[in-house]
């Protein structure tokens, strides 16, 4: 029999107690003061990845189609960064290192941003890691303390993410699942806490549970999200945490991009497409000293 109790949930927020923005729950939504910038610079992004396919960026509901043509796109709809985007993903990363103010002292690892295209179309429920359904990170193997997500563009109202707080959780809640429908015996009762919005950026524990949300006639929408560990922090109680698969740096290399550090790439969109086309395994990008 499973028994459910706020001990981890307790555990969590004791973490997150009097660091700033964080009030009842391990959970934050603030004005971004960089998202005028920040939009600035993914349109720019998107351009530049556009060109390189022979298509020109119009706006985001016109070029949808192309967008979601780049060899370099993930089926979650992460436009992974390549030689010729590098630059401008570095200044991206520099901005989303800006926006997250005095909070940014409290972290010590952070992973690469992934910026993420959501079309607004429902997805096949029958994916097991279908971000539709309720979950956490979590339950797809990552350790980590939290996320960052940053509302850039688009559609946030109908085509957006809701954050929920469980009332109780068990003792195995944070650990990994083969489906994210598993997951509902790990907790007890839930309460919405907030949702994705434009120009926002959003801060969440991984104890937080969310789920992407489309509604009718929805239309494409960009965030950037990125995980993170906070200073001084202890082992958690996290089963089948998938290590090998996620990665992490120092803090400062955010601070620093583009003065002392630079994320690297090592292919180009065509090497990408000709990558694929073989089934071969691509080199990750990485942080670099400069």
């Amino acid at each position: 029999m499973t028994l459910y109790s706020k001990k981890i949930i307790k555990e969590r927020f004791l973490k997150y107690k009097n660091l700033s923005h964080i009030k009842k729950y391990p959970f934050f939504s603030i004005k971004n003061q960089f998202a005028g910038h920040l939009e600035m610079l993914v349109k720019i992004y998107l351009s530049q990845n556009l060109e390189i396919i022979g298509k020109k960026f119009v706006n985001l509901n016109k070029s949808l189609k192309h967008i979601n043509l780049l060899p370099n796109i993930t089926p979650g709809g992460i436009i992974v960064p390549k030689i010729e985007t590098q630059l401008i993903y570095n200044s991206i990363t520099s901005y989303c290192y800006k926006s997250l103010g005095n909070f940014a002292q409290n972290i010590e690892f952070v992973a690469p941003i992934a910026i993420r295209i959501k079309s607004g179309i429902v997805k096949d429920q029958s994916r097991p890691y279908e971000t539709s359904k309720l979950h956490t990170d979590a339950w797809v193997g990552m350790l980590l303390d939290g996320i960052f997500s940053i509302g850039v563009m688009g559609d946030f109202k109908n085509n957006g993410v809701q954050f929920f707080m469980p009332n109780l959780v068990s003792d195995d809640y944070l650990g990994k699942l083969l489906n994210y429908d598993e997951g509902i015996k790990k907790f007890r009762g839930i309460k919405k806490i907030g949702q994705l919005k434009k120009s926002y950026i959003h801060m969440f524990d991984n104890i937080i549970l969310h789920k992407t949300m489309s509604k009718k006639k929805a239309l494409p929408r960009i965030s950037i999200d990125f995980a993170f560990f906070l200073k001084n922090r202890k082992e958690m109680k996290f089963k089948n945490p998938d290590s090998k698969r996620f990665k992490y740096y120092p803090v400062q290399n955010y601070r620093d991009c583009g003065k002392h550090s630079l994320f690297k790439t090592f292919e180009t969109v065509k090497d990408t497409e000709v990558r694929i086309l073989k089934n071969l395994k691509g080199r990750e990008g990485k942080f670099v000293k400069i």
